[in-house]
């Protein structure tokens, strides 16, 4: 497992409650666009809601790609972990012989003995 792959595992969520906040708010603002009327009236303000639409996107976009501490170190963490030889080697060496013991202890006791 790659740090990109975590990475993008850890994002999706975040990347699909941006999305869904844009849809929302991309249908609030086609309802108060055609609510306010003549756009010949409200030149200046339609200046300023431009300026602040461009500020809020990038600040979603930062929002949504932006990994916070905890994502980071999972990142970080989790792919050091998975890849490392004690995971890839010893570990299934171990669970091996704990399976087969426990395969065997279950066998006795199946026929009764202990």
């Amino acid at each position: 497992m790659s740090m990109s792959v975590m990475y993008w595992l850890m994002m999706l969520d975040n990347i699909r409650d941006t999305l869904t906040y844009f849809i929302a708010f991309g249908i609030a603002g086609v309802a108060i666009f055609f609510c306010i009327g003549s756009i010949e009236e409200h030149k200046g303000a339609l200046r300023y809601a431009k300026i602040s639409a461009i500020l809020a996107c990038l600040g979603v976009l930062g929002i949504m790609f932006l990994p916070n501490t905890k994502q980071m170190a999972t990142i970080i963490v989790v792919p050091k972990v998975v890849n490392s030889e004690f995971v890839n080697e010893t570990l299934p060496a171990e669970a091996k012989e704990l399976y087969s013991l426990t395969k065997t202890w279950l066998t006795e006791k199946s026929k009764g003995k202990e």
